[in-house]
């Protein structure tokens, strides 16, 4: 049997972080919270047949 499918690839260009929080609990995890922005993006799509 022949597979297909399809590998997307996203390259972001000029990312910087815009904003960033830590939430230290007494017990618990510790959660790290960074949204970013980026200046370009690029979107990559690769067809194939394996088989």
């Amino acid at each position: 049997m022949e597979e297909s499918g399809a590998r997307i690839y996203h390259l972001f260009k000029g990312v910087r972080v815009a904003t960033s929080a830590i939430e230290i609990p007494e017990e618990g995890k510790i959660t790290l919270t960074i949204e970013c922005q980026a200046l370009d993006y690029e979107r990559f799509i690769d067809f194939f047949n394996a088989g």
